[in-house]
């Protein structure tokens, strides 16, 4: 996942450039950059919720888990409802044809106070999820969390570009409606949505992290949790052109053991384990799905198998 974020984080210089040429392949090659990585930080956030959920469960951590879940829960909740929003208006704008420029801008303009308030709002509501005001009894954490606030308030506002101070008002900051609100092209209008959905998931990954390591394990033992993780690195794509397909698992430590096969294909895993696979689209247009399975080994030593099936979209 890590190797991914930069892609993530060196967005705007990238689009800055982009929109100045108007290059819709080099558009295109960061927007699938995105769409993988989005794949994979949400993955790696189903892993955090379920060691989460495993810390419920064990009796040593129970305890303290009780009264952390909840917050994960609350930051996973805030992140779908915007992060389904933003799903929402990805599906108004690929309804715009790709040169209809001036229905594109309509829908940015449309919809930019609601997006940008809504954004706002997320900012300002996620990181209160710590509530430290909860643990007045624990003087020195409660101290802490109100340092974990600011610390993440800095980090989400330098990823977006937007500050939290007047909230549920008309847009006003200016440079981020010039980044944000005025795409050039079908391309850029959907590589502006991915960005946002993916500082969403890095927000939320980097709070229900923040979260779980308010609950060691105790006598330092781990209990593993895997998660198998399949990605397309496009789901829109033209015949003839190439989807790349990432499969492995996803786990908190110990190898284990992937067997991975995609399209029919027996893969072997790479040195990062995971399994990579071209495919090329020679199909008619029309909606096509990609069958992966994924066999591994869990830490009691039985057999898990999970079979994903990923789609992609060929255009006319």
């Amino acid at each position: 996942m890590h190797k991914l974020l930069p892609a993530c984080m060196a967005f705007l210089l990238a689009l800055t450039a982009c929109q100045t040429r108007d290059n819709t392949d080099v558009i295109k090659a960061i927007d699938n950059s995105l769409i993988k990585a989005n794949e994979i930080i949400a993955a790696n956030n189903e892993i955090v919720h379920d060691d989460l959920a495993a810390k419920l469960k064990d009796p040593q951590t129970k305890a303290k888990a009780s009264i952390w879940m909840p917050r994960a829960l609350a930051v996973n909740a805030l992140s779908k409802e915007i992060y389904k929003y933003i799903d929402n208006l990805k599906l108004q704008l690929a309804a715009i044809k790709e040169d209809d420029k001036a229905g594109i801008q309509e829908l940015f303009r449309k919809e930019g106070d609601s997006l940008y308030n809504k954004l706002v709002r997320y900012n300002k509501d996620i990181v209160q999820v710590l509530s430290p005001e909860a643990f007045s009894d624990n003087p020195m954490l409660e101290a802490q969390l109100k340092k974990d606030i600011e610390s993440f308030k800095k980090d989400i506002a330098a990823r977006s570009g937007i500050l939290d101070s007047v909230p549920e008002q008309p847009l006003h900051n200016q440079n981020w409606g010039k980044t944000y609100l005025h795409p050039s092209s079908l391309s850029l209008g959907t590589a502006l949505l991915n960005k946002m959905q993916s500082d969403v998931l890095v927000t939320e990954n980097n709070m229900v992290n923040h979260i779980n390591r308010q609950i060691p394990y105790a006598w330092g033992y781990h209990y593993e949790v895997f998660h198998a993780i399949a990605a397309l690195s496009s789901s829109y794509v033209k015949a003839g052109q190439v989807i790349e397909v990432t499969a492995g698992i996803g786990a908190f430590s110990a190898a284990s053991k992937p067997t991975i096969t995609i399209n029919g294909s027996a893969m072997n895993a790479n040195e990062d384990g995971v399994a990579v696979y071209n495919l090329k689209t020679n199909q008619k247009p029309g909606k096509y799905a990609v069958p992966v399975s994924i066999q591994y080994t869990r830490p009691d030593g039985s057999i898990e198998k999970v079979a994903k099936s990923l789609e992609y979209i060929i255009a006319e």
